[in-house]
């Protein structure tokens, strides 16, 4: 649990980085911090649960819409403005790497394990991203349709 902890705050490190390069505004670095720190931890301990990445990114994802949605709400900010550092995290760059290292050097199991793994990282950011903001347009909707 310990090396969770220290890569979620590795990652809001990352994020704030980003962050900062994405000219976000001062008064949202820290939701945004804060999110991205529970986006990663909520992924890691998936990971660390299961043998497949798809679940830990769908989450992970699911979470980082609707909490960029809440803070955008609340902030009077767009949601893009804090949900894009909020995915850096999930972003599978150390699999896209040896993916494509396996094939520089022509080693096709590398690079089919490493591909698997970016894929469903990939899949489950897509869907999580949908899945939450198909639930937020619902709500959006039935609040209409009540006034």
């Amino acid at each position: 649990m310990t090396i969770i902890f220290r890569q979620a705050c590795l990652a809001a490190i990352g994020t704030f980085g980003f962050a900062i390069l994405f000219h976000l505004p001062k008064n949202r670095m820290l939701y945004v911090i804060l999110g991205s720190f529970c986006t990663s931890l909520i992924q890691q301990y998936i990971d660390s649960r299961l043998d497949q990445a798809f679940t830990g990114a769908l989450l992970a994802t699911l979470f980082a819409v609707w909490f960029s949605e809440g803070m955008a709400r609340l902030l009077r900010t767009p949601a893009t403005l804090l949900l894009t550092p909020l995915l850096i995290p999930l972003v599978p760059g150390g699999s896209l790497f040896y993916t494509m290292q396996g094939i520089l050097l022509s080693d096709g199991e590398q690079m089919r394990t490493y591909a698997l793994a970016t894929a469903q990282v990939g899949f489950g950011i897509a869907f999580g991203s949908l899945a939450a903001m198909a639930v937020v347009h619902l709500i959006a909707d039935s609040r209409k349709a009540k006034e």
